[in-house]
């Protein structure tokens, strides 16, 4: 085969012509929810939102020593910080129905410098269990 010789068959043109059709469509299509959904990633849903009406679920406290607490998706807390007397409602509404969060950058006041870890399990309402 000639290494020189040019593709011209209509088959090939046109399957080349096709790829880079599709190509373009997926990129414009990526732009596209970049610009709508700015900073999803960073956006509360990924660990929650804050409750404003106090309507909560159950209570968990919390101390120096807590590293970890279990909640289920969509349940509803009130955290208690038993050593600074700070309190923070928030329902665990994630993007993923199961899922490990670092808490502390979303709950600074409550923690201060501690890390806490949070599990989240489905829920076993909507599981049936």
């Amino acid at each position: 085969m000639n290494p020189n010789k040019k593709l011209t068959h209509p088959g090939v043109r046109m399957n080349l012509m096709q790829m880079i059709a599709r190509q373009a469509t997926g990129l414009l299509a990526m732009a596209l929810i970049a610009t709508v959904t700015p900073g999803l990633a960073a956006s509360p849903d990924a660990v929650g939102t804050p409750i404003e009406d106090g309507s909560v679920e159950r209570e968990i406290a919390i101390n120096s020593t807590t590293r970890f607490v279990n909640v289920q998706h969509n349940e509803r807390v009130r955290f208690i910080n038993t050593q600074n007397g700070q309190r923070m409602d928030w329902q665990f509404d994630t993007l993923r129905v199961s899922s490990v969060i670092a808490f502390q950058p979303v709950a600074k006041n409550l923690l201060g410098q501690q890390q806490l870890t949070v599990y989240i399990s489905p829920d076993s309402r909507q599981c049936g269990h």
